[in-house]
């Protein structure tokens, strides 16, 4: 699995979205649900970083892992699906 570093209190308005881009495709990571949507949940990193998880599961607020589909680092969009 791979790991994040955690968002400084020093600098809470720094973009995590460099850090995501250089993993490799389908790096497995793992998130806190933070919001349940129509289709789908926000899940976010420890580095601050906020992804869409797709899914008709019912998931709750929990830790979850899962993989990176999609990263658009420059719009800040991370599509996920579970691993």
């Amino acid at each position: 699995m791979a790991r994040l570093a955690a968002t400084s209190r020093a600098e809470p308005d720094a973009n995590p979205f460099p850090e995501i881009a250089r993993l490799p495709p389908g790096s497995i990571l793992r998130g806190t649900i933070v919001k349940r949507l129509a289709f789908c949940y926000v899940v976010r990193f420890e580095n601050g970083a906020r992804g869409v998880l797709r899914t008709d599961d019912r998931l709750g607020r929990r830790e979850v892992d899962v993989v990176v589909t999609s990263i658009d680092a420059d719009e800040g969009r991370l599509e996920l699906r579970l691993a």
